[in-house]
Parts: C-alpha cells; sequence; structure tokens
C-alpha cells in the first residue's frame, strides 16, 4: 500500500488515515524488535546479570566446563569398551588323553589303599584369542576332588599356543555307581576366563583313556569295599597234638555288595613259628555270610604265636600300616576280574583263643641249645656267586627227648634253595652242611631241629650265630667284614679275622 500526496506535496488527511487503518491490522509478530533491533542473547544475558556474574567467577566457571567435558570423555570411552554380552560357551579341542597311571604310596614297605589317578597329559588347543581354556579336573562316579596343572609342553607335535595338561583326581568310593562305572561316565572338565576376567565351565568326553579310568575306578572300589565289607563273625579252633596243627573254623560274612570268593592265603612267619596253609575256596554272597576252615601249622616251639596282618590305620594314602594278629585272606570276583588281600583281624577274644591251641601243640616241648663242635670246615664251589659249603659239628642238647632230625636252610643270597637235612645215627655231635655266597652278606644259618619223647614231636627252629661260624665266614669270604655280618644279624662282639 502507498501513501498519495496532493499536488502540493503535504499529506492527504484521507489517506493519513488509511494508513492508520492499515497498521492497526497489521501482524502482531511484526515488531520493532524483529530484525536489526531485537537484542542479541548476549545482550540480554547482560541486561540479566548473568555474565557480569561470571566475570567475576570465571575460576570456577572454567573448572565446572573442564569437568563437564571431562565427563563426557568417560562417557564415551566407557561405552566404546563395554564388554559385550557374555557368551557362556568353552571352545577348545582336547587331544587324546594317555591311559592313566596309577599310584599306589607304601610307606615302609606296608599296604596303602589307591585313592589318585593320574593324567599324564591332556592337550588343549583350539582356543580363541583373547580367551584361555583350563583343565580344571575329571568328573566321573567314584572320584572326588580332582585338579588340574599346566605343565610345559615337551612334544614337537605341539603347537606353539597350545598348553599340555596334568589332571588328577582322589577316588571317592562313596557312590554306588563306582562299582558299574562306564567309560562314557567321565568327562574332562574344562574352565574357560575371558579378556574380561569372565568365566564359564563346561566338560567334554574323556577320549581313548575313558576304558582305563573306568576300569581302575571299579577296581579301586572294589577292592576298598571287599576290604571294608568281610570281618570275623564268629572263631574256633581244633589242636591237633600228633600233627603239630591246629584247624581254625571260621565264620565269615560279606556285608559288601558284591559276590566274591575267598579262600586264606599261604604264608609263613618264622618270628611267630607258625605257618598258614590255603584253604578251599568259599563263596561269599553279597550280604550273607559263609563258613570255612584255615589250617595253621606250628614250625617252632621256641616262640609260637597267631600270625600277623599288616593293618593300615586308614584308608588314606598316608596312612602306615601296624601289625596285629590275624588271618591272611585271599578274595576274587567270580570272574576272577579282581583280586586282592583282606587281613582279617583277630580281636581279643579270638587271639586267645588261637593262642590257646598253639600252646596245647607246644605243650611239653623241650628247650633246645646248638652248640659247634671244633671249627667248621669252608669248602669253596665257586659259581657266579662265589658260594660256599661249611661243615659244623653240632651238639644238640635238649631239656628232655631226643633228636630225630636236624635241618639247615641256605643262605637267601644263593641262585638256587638249598636245604641240608641229617638224621642223627647215634650218641654224639650231628654234622650239618650249609651253604652261602660271598657276594652277598650271608645271615646266620636258620636250623630247624626235631624233638620227640616217643610219643609227641615238636619242632624248634633257631639262628646260629656263633663266633666260631661268623669266623669261618670271615676267613673263607675275604670281601666281607665283621660291621657287615653285624649289619646282617651276626653278634656284634665279632673279633677280627683270624
Amino acid at each position: 500500500m502507498g501513501v498519495g500526496t496532493g499536488g502540493d506535496g503535504r499529506l492527504d488527511l484521507d489517506e493519513l488515515g488509511s494508513v492508520i487503518g492499515a497498521a492497526s491490522s497489521a501482524d502482531s509478530a511484526e515488531t520493532l524488535e524483529d530484525g536489526v533491533g531485537r537484542p542479541s542473547l548476549s545482550e540480554r544475558l547482560e541486561d540479566a546479570g548473568v555474565l557480569p556474574w561470571m566475570r567475576r567467577h570465571r575460576g570456577v566457571v572454567v573448572a565446572a566446563s573442564v569437568l563437564a567435558v571431562g565427563g563426557l570423555v568417560v562417557v564415551a570411552v566407557r561405552q566404546a569398551n563395554e564388554p559385550p554380552p557374555f557368551d557362556p560357551r568353552v571352545v577348545a579341542a582336547v587331544e587324546s588323553v594317555p591311559v592313566p597311571e596309577r599310584i599306589t604310596e607304601t610307606p615302609g614297605g606296608s599296604w596303602i589303599a589307591d585313592s589318585d589317578l593320574v593324567l599324564a597329559r591332556a592337550v588343549v588347543s583350539g582356543v580363541p584369542t583373547g580367551d584361555t581354556v583350563a583343565v580344571s579336573g575329571i568328573v566321573g562316579p567314584g572320584l572326588g576332588a580332582s585338579r588340574g596343572t599346566a605343565i610345559r609342553a615337551t612334544s614337537d607335535d605341539a603347537e606353539p599356543a597350545d598348553v599340555l595338561w596334568s589332571a588328577a583326581a582322589t577316588i571317592d568310593c562313596a557312590s554306588p555307581r563306582s562299582l558299574s562305572a562306564e567309560p562314557e561316565d567321565f568327562e574332562l572338565a574344562l574352565t574357560r576366563t575371558d579378556r574380561w576376567g569372565r568365566t564359564a565351565r563346561s566338560t567334554v568326553p574323556l577320549p581313548d583313556a575313558a576304558a582305563g579310568w573306568a576300569a581302575q575306578v571299579r577296581r579301586t572300589c572294589w577292592e576298598s569295599s571287599v576290604r571294608r565289607g568281610i570281618a570275623i563273625d564268629d572263631l574256633a579252633a581244633r589242636p591237633d597234638l600228633a600233627r603239630g596243627t591246629v584247624t581254625i573254623g571260621l565264620v565269615l560274612s560279606n556285608d559288601a555288595p558284591l559276590d566274591l570268593v575267598a579262600g586264606s592265603e599261604p604264608v609263613e612267619q618264622d618270628d611267630r613259628g607258625v605257618r598258614v596253609g590255603q584253604s578251599f575256596r568259599v563263596g561269599l554272597a553279597a550280604g550273607l555270610g559263609a563258613q570255612t576252615e584255615v589250617l595253621m601249622s606250628v614250625t617252632s616251639c621256641a616262640q609260637v604265636a597267631p600270625p600277623v596282618v599288616g593293618v593300615p590305620v586308614t584308608l588314606e594314602p598316608s596312612s602306615y600300616a601296624v601289625r596285629a594278629p590275624g588271618i591272611p585272606l585271599y578274595v576274587a570276583s567270580p570272574d576272577r576280574q579282581f583280586t586282592t588281600r583282606v587281613p582279617l583281624v583277630l580281636d581279643a577274644e579270638q587271639t586267645a583263643t588261637v593262642q590257646g591251641a598253639l600252646d596245647a601243640v607246644c605243650a611239653g616241648a623241650p628247650d633246645v641249645d646248638l652248640r659247634p663242635v671244633g671249627a667248621p670246615v669252608v669248602q669253596a664251589l665257586g659259581g657266579p656267586s662265589d658260594e660256599r659249603q661249611m661243615r659244623i659239628a653240632l651238639d644238640v642238647r635238649l631239656s628232655s627227648g631226643s633228636v630225630t632230625a636236624v635241618e639247615v636252610r641256605g643262605d637267601a643270597g644263593l641262585p638256587t634253595v638249598f636245604s641240608g637235612r641229617t638224621v642223627p645215627s647215634g650218641p654224639g655231635p650231628v654234622e650239618v652242611v650249609w651253604r652261602y655266597a660271598c657276594a652277598s652278606t650271608p645271615a646266620p644259618p636258620a636250623v630247624s631241629v626235631t624233638a620227640t619223647d616217643g610219643t609227641r614231636t615238636w619242632p624248634w627252629r633257631g639262628v646260629l650265630d656263633d663266633d666260631a661260624v661268623a669266623r669261618a665266614v670271615l676267613r673263607g669270604c675275604s670281601a666281607q667284614t665283621s660291621e657287615a655280618l653285624a649289619g646282617a644279624g651276626w653278634p656284634r662282639q665279632l673279633l677280627v679275622r683270624g
């Protein structure tokens, strides 16, 4: 809209009215503050007093700005390094595992139950970058605590990134399945750790060696169950004075969940003067009992006592065995796949019963005293062990009765067993022959004497450790010394060679 003027250049009032009318109907958004004339943001902040305050508190403003920027950076870095969702899968390859090695600890030569199975080597490979996969043990029926240990690879076939592991497990036969464990029941336990320290566990089939593990667990738990399950319910002893034997009647119980076959194990104990013979086999059904007999022979009335058996204090590997009166039993599974020795320990009453029967056999036995007469004669026999033969005249003195036979056993160092038996032909000394080896230090010769009173006979055993015999050994064996003979059981007051 334009504004007109008259010819004289003055504004026409009618036109001025139209201008004012148009102004009253103009858009309200069109103000004088629009465009160049509108106050800026800084002018508004200045008018509001914000900028003057900031200038007066410039240090605080700068510090707050730095903290704000730093916080934004931390948040950004954290978001950039946030781990992805955890994948619990364990990715690795396990090479064939060799058959396990059975460990048996026998401190002092005593029997100790097996409790540990060792997996010699397991190679773990194919582990993703940033992860570690460790062998943490082995799981399966009959196994308790297990462990895994990383060892240095010794095989050239292993890649540098592969890890060679040794794994072991303690046998725990509490599980009933331990007696029927199968190869597929055993697995290798793996533990995976990612780069953020998160862990996951898994198991993989135990390759190749699982059959060995199953067999070892079954055998060990079978033996443990048998040793715990068989006991003596009742015992009776019947002496045979004419034969010098004692028949032990046993009532055995079998609390093990196994069918078994049992019998006495032959054993001779010189220091107890008894020999346990082999009995007939008897079947022991699971949870039931059976009766059997064991023949015990008296070998020496010099000192006779019930036999002793080695019994571990506990079934732990570090448990030492103690010797207690008992009867050694040989037990097998019906298919003879598993066998073991069970020490049947006698209680105080049972021990007294057996001792009474043995004393009855030796009742009336005479005392025996052996004395060499003159100097023994030594003859060299040669051979790889440098054998010697010694002829000894023995004066055998009895407190009563007479001698029917004298027997001398050869030295244990001989390549073949030798025993010389002499029957006296009349009064006077009895000549006996003793063989020994100079290559090994011989122990004093063991002498057996059979005495009789005309109606009964008694056995007697002792050692001939006389100084005259010891000096003859030193003269005949130049490599032996009196100290060496003393260590083998000869008297320590030996004189020098001469």
